[in-house]
């Protein structure tokens, strides 16, 4: 079923809703709360008999990955050699994985340009820049990178990290190049940590869907995303922002839903630059992706693990049963491990009604313990308050 979103002034978790009035009222001189929010998610589940396990949610057969909070630190140099570059520099605009923006800027080795130089702070040009995430194209587009001498005949100038010569085609070593005749990187040019893709599994009749991608940046913020499956579906296309319309998705963390525009006739998955990283999936016949990660948002929005629902059912003997695992972070406190023992043809409800840590990930985790296996149909629920 994937996820519902029912905005609505209050949930079905009474407890969690008078919280909430109380907190608005109390700490704020106007409500804060504007909208409380449910969101749902239901599944059913092949559980794959005793000792299988699996996450509790619908990737058809697709291994999903989670991209790390990994700042780089950031070098600059030429695929050539040219005196033209000597004592000129490269200024760039960036965000760390905390969202900072930052200034910083490196000087063109005047010896030979094709060695690497580290990038400097600015204003003092002093510490090496070691908090890289990702350029910040959204205030200041193909300007986030500017050479002070455009780049001479035949030559590419390179910002990323260490080799980033040698992988000059590799976006993950390569952050971004300037090309002949340029002071700045062409959109199309510039790449990150969270640069994603949109394609197809296989080549089908997808061509010209349009999926909207709800994501997480690394330091909470909620943004949205459209790419269009290519004629050949299977051709990696980029994601770009839905209001700065010509902006790439640079800075993607955490999928919160994605929607197509039409019931899909092959998978649709968002990928890395290669597509050997798979971070979610819209599978078969649906338009829209299921699964049961949750990433709970920033202090602008207080989140609860509201409670759950689970059936298991299965062939084997009474007393046969599956194991789901709850693994969350309540408020100002470690992440935790939920086990929850769903028996044979009993129905399983668990309210725990538990503030949740913002920027931490809430995921479920069958393990089987029948011989035969069975199905686990199972809901969850988590209210969130929109503190805008």
């Amino acid at each position: 079923m994937g996820y519902r979103y029912t905005l609505k002034g209050a949930s079905k978790y009474p407890t969690i809703d008078r919280f909430l009035n109380t907190w608005s009222e109390y700490d704020y001189p106007t409500p804060h709360i504007q909208t409380i929010q449910t969101i749902s998610m239901g599944h059913i589940l092949a559980t794959g008999g005793a000792g299988a396990s699996a996450e509790f949610e619908e990737l058809s057969a697709e291994t999903v990955a989670d991209i790390a909070k990994t700042e780089a630190t950031l070098v600059l140099a030429s695929d050539t050699n040219d005196n033209a570059y000597d004592t000129k520099t490269v200024t760039v605009h960036y965000k760390t994985a905390a969202g900072v923006k930052k200034d910083c800027i490196a000087t063109y080795d005047p010896t030979a340009s094709t060695t690497e130089v580290a990038f400097k702070d600015l204003p003092t040009g002093l510490v090496a820049v070691t908090d890289f995430y990702c350029f910040n194209t959204k205030d200041y587009g193909t300007g986030a990178v500017v050479s002070s001498v455009a780049v001479q005949a035949g030559d590419n100038v390179c910002v990323g990290v260490t080799g980033l010569v040698a992988g000059i085609a590799d976006p993950d070593i390569c952050f971004c190049k300037i090309l002949a005749a340029a002071t700045q990187p062409t959109l199309a040019n510039m790449f990150g940590v969270g640069c994603v893709y949109l394609r197809t599994k296989t080549n089908q009749a997808d061509a010209g869907y349009i999926d909207t991608v709800d994501y997480i940046t690394a330091w909470g913020e909620l943004c949205h995303a459209t790419g269009t499956i290519a004629a050949d579906g299977t051709t990696e296309v980029r994601l770009y922002d839905t209001t700065l319309t010509t902006i790439p998705v640079l800075d993607f963390y955490r999928r919160v839903e994605i929607l197509a525009d039409h019931a899909t006739l092959d998978e649709h998955l968002l990928c890395n630059d290669d597509d050997t990283v798979v971070y979610a999936v819209i599978k078969v016949g649906h338009a829209q992706s299921e699964h049961s990660r949750h990433y709970v948002k920033n202090a602008s929005r207080y989140t609860f693990f509201a409670g759950a629902d689970f059936d298991y059912q299965c062939a084997g003997a009474a007393g046969e049963y599956c194991v789901v695992t709850i693994t969350l972070t309540p408020e100002g406190a470690a992440a935790i491990a939920i086990p929850i023992m769903v028996l044979k043809g009993e129905h399983l409800h668990y309210q725990p009604e538990i503030p949740l840590e913002p920027d931490t990930q809430v995921t479920l985790a069958v393990a089987d313990d029948s011989a035969a296996g069975g199905n686990l149909i199972g809901q969850f629920d988590l209210v969130e308050a929109l503190n805008i």
